[in-house]
């Protein structure tokens, strides 16, 4: 059953207020911090009615890997056991891709001297994703996590698990929104659509297999809603770490190339230890 809302978060972070530092701290995590991935790209960030994020990959020679521009609460001496039920909440607003570089404003140190010419690939499939990991604010390809995304790809816009043991049945889902148009996110002169990305997490779980937890994966654009109940064994990979160490959010691709960007309103977090 997902977690009701009606309570106060355990943790809250108006990034509209122009910082990460929470307004609602219950387990003294403190601020949010911004990371990266490690790969060949231009990630940037500036404050502007909330948390912007934007993140540019140029072609490389093949394989790509993934490249993310994150931001996470890194949970210090008070991690979470692998048997909680934690809810992430993200909030947020005008996501947009292009195959050329456009700087971004009010972060100038981060642009090169010279842009990276327009790419002949597209930047699509991307996403913003809710992630429960061990690991700290960066994205590494290779550490326990367990996620959900809101995608963009050529189609439109589609809530994923990635990793999740349902992925083939997920595979076979519509889009939540089709066909993809940005434009129709951020109306000139109106308020942006707004975006809401849930992740509701239940530790390890007695009604599954060994070592797969469960969850509820929500995602709301506008007026529409769409969900996913999964299955996941990305905690346990090689055998269980201890501990759940950094919960945030990622603007991530693993194959488009060029520039995608979106804004962060809110991030929020429940917990029943």
């Amino acid at each position: 059953m997902p977690m009701k809302l009606d309570a106060l978060p355990d943790y809250l972070v108006q990034f509209d207020g122009g910082n990460v530092k929470p307004v609602r701290d219950r387990w003294n995590w403190g601020h949010m911090k911004e990371g990266v991935s490690s790969a060949n790209f231009i990630a940037e960030s500036y404050w502007w009615d909330g948390l912007n994020l934007s993140l540019y990959r140029p072609a490389p020679p093949p394989p790509l890997v993934p490249v993310s521009k994150t931001v996470y609460v890194v949970l210090g001496n008070r991690p979470l056991r692998l048997q909680s039920r934690i809810l992430l909440r993200l909030e947020f607003e005008r996501p947009w891709a292009q195959a050329a570089y456009v700087q971004q404003p009010w972060d100038p140190s981060n642009v090169p001297a010279a842009a990276p010419a327009p790419p002949p690939q597209k930047p699509e499939p991307w996403a913003i994703g809710l992630n429960i990991k061990v690991g700290d604010e960066n994205d590494v390809d290779t550490e326990a996590r367990v996620g959900a995304t809101c995608q963009f790809n050529s189609k439109g816009v589609r809530l994923n698990v990635p990793g999740a043991e349902e992925k083939p049945y997920f595979n076979t889902l519509p889009e939540i929104e089709t066909p993809l148009n940005y434009e129709s996110f951020n109306p000139f002169g109106q308020p942006a659509v707004p975006f809401f990305l849930e992740l509701d997490f239940t530790g390890i779980s007695q009604s599954t297999a060994p070592h797969l937890s469960q969850g509820t994966a929500r995602l709301e654009v506008g007026s529409k809603t769409d969900t996913r109940i999964f299955t996941h064994g990305g905690l346990y990979p090689g055998g269980a770490p201890s501990h759940i160490t950094a919960l945030g959010a990622a603007l991530v691709t693993a194959t488009g190339v060029g520039q995608i960007m979106a804004r962060l309103s809110s991030f929020s977090v429940w917990v029943k230890p």
